[in-house]
């Protein structure tokens, strides 16, 4: 699929949901009184408080648009927690059902907006209207400033993706702003290009206001699964290092009513052995014994198929599950399908059917 700005904005309705993040922000130099720059939320004693509307009324490059506005949150990502993932699902459902808004325009900090896409795109997977998440590395009101460059090419982006949620990110002015997947992305940086595709390129690119875009389309695996509506967070996320006592954290784990756990391996898709205190093995047995599901993905998948090791045997269990996406996406996923069911079977499913384009 291919569409090029098949819509003019001109006349539509947009939907904007402002959630804060650096694009909602001012930048103080003397913000907490000892000389230190500082980036806080608003912008104190200006005519207009909220820097994204200033945003809107000067990137947008369309004329004659209709603009619904909600707020379900007021935070920097690095605030969010996954309750606030539904507030902003509903604003959005709110903006198509009440105010007829015919595309959305979400405001969000970079930190954690892949963290929300990949839980919007799984809590909305029949949005009937483009979804777009966009925010800046820098505000709006600092020199040199992505956020305008952003805002721009999101807009021109609403105008040709097909329905679904989006991240449009450019980094920077006069750069083209890249579509980037919701469920296979991952911010690498904090200036310039500041997300990255994971085991595929970005499916599309708006440049001088055009869009290229050869997406996949939905799938429908949600069609035959319960619906995913709130997460429940009691899901922790491992990264394997050398020398991580497993055996240590098994014991951490215990009595804190975890519920999932998503690791994060090697990138040869291995895990260690050696002895008790570091085998996943051990780990997932442990786990097992308290009621808790083990979700093993790596960060990035192979170009082809990896080498298998004898290490790797370790993860032919059926206690231990094997996913097919990034651990950010997974573990997103982990929480809204604990959410959404109590039966172990039933989480499994739900994380081995692929919902919003996040299998590798």
């Amino acid at each position: 699929m291919n569409p090029r700005s098949r819509r003019s904005g001109r006349g539509r309705r947009t939907g904007i949901v402002l959630t804060g993040g650096t694009v909602g922000s001012t930048y103080l130099d003397d913000g907490d009184g000892d000389g230190a720059p500082v980036v806080r939320l608003g912008r104190d004693g200006t005519e207009v408080p909220t820097p994204e509307l200033e945003l809107l009324r000067a990137s947008d490059p369309f004329e004659g648009r209709d603009v619904a506005v909600r707020r379900p949150v007021e935070l920097l990502s690095e605030n969010f927690l996954p309750e606030d993932w539904p507030k902003i699902a509903a604003a959005i459902e709110d903006l198509v059902a009440t105010e007829g808004a015919e595309e959305i325009l979400i405001f969000h900090g970079t930190d954690t907006m892949t963290f929300t896409s990949a839980a919007l795109a799984f809590l909305l997977p029949t949005i009937p209207v483009p979804v777009v998440l966009t925010g800046a590395n820098k505000p709006s009101d600092q020199r040199g400033s992505d956020a305008f460059a952003n805002v721009e090419a999101a807009f021109h982006a609403l105008a040709g993706l097909p329905n679904g949620v989006y991240i449009v990110f450019a980094g920077a002015p006069n750069r083209p702003g890249l579509v980037y997947s919701p469920t296979r992305s991952r911010k690498q940086h904090a200036s310039g290009r500041a997300f990255a595709s994971v085991n595929r390129r970005p499916p599309g690119r708006v440049d001088a206001g055009v869009l290229e875009f050869r997406g996949p389309p939905r799938p429908d695996g949600y069609l035959y699964l319960p619906r995913l509506s709130h997460p429940d967070a009691a899901v922790v996320r491992i990264q394997l290092y050398p020398g991580l006592d497993l055996d240590r954290y098994g014991a951490m784990l215990d009595g804190h009513s975890i519920r999932g756990v998503v690791i994060e391996l090697y990138p040869s898709f291995t895990a260690s052995e050696r002895s008790p205190r570091y085998s996943l093995r051990r780990f997932v047995e442990r786990c097992g014994e308290s009621g808790c599901l083990v979700f093993a993905a790596v960060g990035k998948h192979a170009a082809g198929r990896p080498s298998r090791y004898e290490t790797t045997s370790a993860l032919a269990r059926e206690d231990i599950h094997v996913v097919s996406m990034i651990p950010e996406t997974a573990t997103v996923k982990l929480m809204l399908a604990l959410g959404a069911t109590s039966n172990p079977a039933r989480v499994v499913e739900i994380m081995d059917t692929e919902l919003a384009g996040e299998f590798a």
